[in-house]
């Protein structure tokens, strides 16, 4: 039987994943180009969507790596430019695309935690911001990431 602990973690991803397709699910299509922040030079609403789908896959690859025993983030992980590449990548892709895709990412992770054990959770490993934490950490993160940006939206 799965842990309380990743239960808790699991509904609160579920329910993150029904916020941002919520969040995502209105634009308009004159919208997605509309700045986050209102600033020139700011990521739109695309380039947000964009950033969740790329963090999500790279924080699953993280979280992983750390259940398995490996040191999770390299040393010296400059997530700016892991930003700055993602984008580049995702700048093709659609807006519908990504929305697609987010959901497909954080399916992937949903899943995966399905076959943690409680051990799992106390594991340390390098977050590429935060240093060196507990894979529950890591989780926690993925969910709180969201939300920092989902308030920033105007």
């Amino acid at each position: 039987m799965t842990s309380q602990r990743i239960q808790e973690l699991f509904k609160r991803l579920e329910r993150n994943k029904s916020l941002v397709l919520r969040t995502f699910a209105n634009v308009q299509p004159d919208g997605w180009g509309k700045a986050v922040h209102g600033k020139p030079g700011a990521w739109t609403l695309r380039d947000l969507l964009a950033h969740f789908v790329s963090s999500e896959r790279m924080l699953l690859k993280l979280s992983k790596d750390i259940a398995g025993g490996g040191p999770g983030a390299p040393e010296g992980f400059n997530y700016d430019e892991f930003n700055r590449k993602e984008q580049e990548t995702y700048r093709a892709h659609e807006p519908e695309e990504l929305v697609r895709l987010f959901g497909e990412a954080r399916d992937s992770t949903l899943e995966w935690m399905g076959s943690l054990v409680e051990g799992s959770l106390d594991r340390k490993g390098r977050h590429p911001a935060l240093g060196e934490v507990t894979l529950e950490a890591v989780l926690s993160t993925i969910h709180g990431h969201i939300l920092l940006h989902i308030r920033e939206l105007p």
